[in-house]
């Protein structure tokens, strides 16, 4: 099972407020001046410019292995939580309803 990310790049411009506790678990990049947005992000395609190469931390699916398995939670219970996460904040910023990711299959 992967994470079924839709690639709104809403994760991306939400960075303030956490962007040292993400320098703990080792994001290399900063943020625009901003303060929020990572630098990474294309605001025009509304891609991160290295998301083949993107930090662990920025992959639900790997975050789920590095971090989210060590508390006894299941994929399913963590990629749920998440999905939920994301489509609050796809529908905060106003997005197209094709980017919100589908928890039904994580029910």
């Amino acid at each position: 099972m992967k994470f079924g990310c839709t690639s709104c790049g809403c994760c991306c411009s939400r960075m303030s407020g956490n962007i040292e506790a993400l320098k703990k678990l080792g994001f290399p990049h900063g943020v625009k001046n901003d303060g929020k947005t990572c630098e990474m992000f294309n605001e025009k395609t509304r891609l991160c410019t290295v998301y083949n190469s993107r930090p662990d931390i920025c992959n639900v699916d790997k975050t789920f292995y590095s971090i989210h398995s060590k508390t006894g939670k299941t994929k399913k219970e963590v990629f749920l939580n998440e999905s939920k996460i994301c489509n609050s904040f796809i529908r905060e910023a106003g997005l197209d309803e094709k980017y919100l990711v589908d928890e039904k299959q994580y029910k």
